[in-house]
């Protein structure tokens, strides 16, 4: 008695459909990174109208600086001042850490 074809022609529909599914995966990422070269190229041919030639680009380079570690700065102040804001989520006019003699807050 010969082997049943429907059972021969099941593991090749499985093959079937994971090559399928590979080809779709692998023209979806081609046909994604493509589109983006492309939105990128458009992207960069846009942005070079703003490109800043001559003296006028002293000062533009100075305020991105300035942006730039003004950012810095910020995250920096923020860091250095989280401490404080743990002690101030209680009640910090009610505690007194200790009397200090720079105090000018006088006992009443």
């Amino acid at each position: 008695m010969a082997d049943d074809p429907q059972k021969e022609r099941e593991p090749r529909l499985k093959k079937h459909i994971l090559l399928r599914i590979d080809a779709w995966i692998d023209s979806t990422l081609w046909n994604a990174s493509f589109n983006f070269v492309d939105w990128w190229e458009d992207v960069t041919i846009f942005f070079r109208k703003f490109k800043v030639k001559g003296w006028k680009r002293l000062p533009v380079e100075l305020a991105g600086e300035a942006l730039t570690w003004g950012a810095v700065g910020m995250v920096a102040m923020l860091a250095l001042a989280k401490p404080a804001f743990e002690i101030a989520k209680s009640d910090w006019r009610k505690k007194q850490i200790s009397p200090s003699p720079f105090s000018i807050a006088t006992e009443t």
